[in-house]
């Protein structure tokens, strides 16, 4: 149950800020409210399973049953998957292989730029700690 809720709770949250910043994006891109026009239902729709694989991948990297590099991959295979299927070749953008190449290299680019950013900054708030015992020589002479 605490899984179920821990996913529910990234979903609401990954979606809640795509969105936001998907809107932000269009009304930078129109100029003003007015030009902005209509919102592309299917488009928006489609933030909702790129955030369910990001919350699912936030899931799986919480948990503390492998090791730290696993889970980071995982979490970064699956995040930016879910970005290039859900966000990126739905747009309609015409392209060729070489530039959806170029896009997927982006998605990456941009992925490791936010979670370095994110490790940087849970690894100085961590700190570091000193174990608490006193060192004991095992190997005395």
């Amino acid at each position: 149950m605490k899984m179920v809720r821990q996913f529910l709770d990234y979903l609401c949250r990954v979606y809640t800020v795509t969105s936001a910043l998907m809107i932000l994006l269009l009304l930078s891109l129109a100029g003003s409210f007015d030009a902005l026009g209509g919102i592309n239902p299917k488009s928006f729709l489609l933030i909702l399973p790129f955030a369910a694989g990001v919350a699912s991948a936030s899931v799986i990297y919480a948990q503390d049953k492998m090791t730290h590099g696993v889970r980071l991959c995982l979490h970064a295979v699956i995040c930016v998957l879910s970005a290039y299927l859900f966000l990126y070749l739905p747009s309609g953008t015409e392209g060729s292989t070489g530039m959806k190449f170029l896009m997927l290299l982006l998605v990456v680019l941009i992925y490791w730029l936010v979670m370095g950013i994110f490790l940087t900054l849970s690894a100085a708030r961590r700190g570091a700690k000193p174990s608490g015992e006193e060192y004991r020589n095992v190997f005395k002479k």
